[in-house]
């Protein structure tokens, strides 16, 4: 008997585009698809004499052995830049690659800005970046709120940042349904997208649901901003109750038997 299909997890990645330089954010794991087709910028770049033009190379590979790819680059330049071509179909059989040359002009010999190399594949978005002239460098800093945990970004630049936000902590604050009765709070989601456009500043939150009124448990967390093939790291703490009652307790006992330990191992043992 044939069984109905079904699937067993995530098939695809939670942020979009994805980078397609994965190593480069540290995620630990080529993205879902395992850069079956991978399109990128080189980082060789041609400069023209008169300096505002420049010369990039666009690579696609299809990384199949026994299938052919077929799709569509699209190439995204700053606002007033000029790009010889914005579009490049493909067609690739088994293990094969293709080349596609582009002439870029900028809007000044001092311009800085960034080419976005965009694609699709399986369902998926995938994206390379090229900064020109400098890169775009984000304030970010994370703060404990009423409602949860807050990822502030403020984008001094004039172009767009786009990356991803997550959240690393302790095992105790994974959701239950992952590690059970190890969880105590639930600090969720576990990752998001970050769209800043050009000077604004976004706020990014991060829920957090402790499973019981009973426990007051400290936790910490650190949030790691990914943009453009660069990581930025804050950390944030709930250091819980304060515990020194124990401490009182354990004088108390200690005096009133004569500097007897038995009692209070007694206790706690009990």
């Amino acid at each position: 008997k044939k069984m109905p299909a079904k699937d067993l997890g995530p098939w695809k990645e939670p942020v979009e585009p994805v980078y397609v330089r994965s190593w480069e954010h540290d995620a630990g794991t080529l993205p879902f698809g395992y850069h079956t087709v991978v399109a990128s910028i080189s980082r060789r770049v041609d400069i023209y004499p008169d300096e505002r033009d420049i010369g990039l190379t666009l690579n696609v590979v299809n990384n199949y052995i026994d299938s052919q790819v077929s799709g569509k680059l699209r190439l995204l330049v700053p606002e007033g830049w000029e790009v010889s071509q914005s579009e490049f179909e493909y067609t690739l059989t088994a293990q094969d690659y293709a080349s596609f040359k582009v002439k870029v002009r900028k809007t000044s010999v001092a311009a800085q800005g960034q080419v976005r190399l965009l694609y699709e594949h399986e369902g998926q978005i995938f994206e390379d970046i090229l900064e020109i002239g400098g890169m775009i460098t984000p304030e970010f800093i994370m703060k404990k709120t009423e409602e949860g945990i807050v990822g502030i970004i403020k984008n001094p630049s004039k172009e767009l940042i786009e990356g991803e936000l997550a959240i690393a902590s302790p095992i105790e604050t994974w959701p239950k349904s992952v590690v059970g009765d190890f969880s105590m709070v639930d600090i969720y989601p576990r990752t998001c997208k970050v769209f800043v456009p050009a000077g604004e500043t976004k706020e990014f939150l991060f829920k957090v649901n402790p499973h019981t009124a009973e426990v007051h448990a400290s936790w910490w967390a650190v949030g790691k901003l990914m943009v453009n093939g660069r990581i930025y790291m804050k950390a944030v703490k709930e250091p819980g109750k304060n515990r020194k009652w124990r401490a009182r307790t354990m004088r108390d006992i200690i005096e009133a038997e004569n500097g007897s330990l038995v009692p209070y191992l007694n206790l706690m043992l009990s």
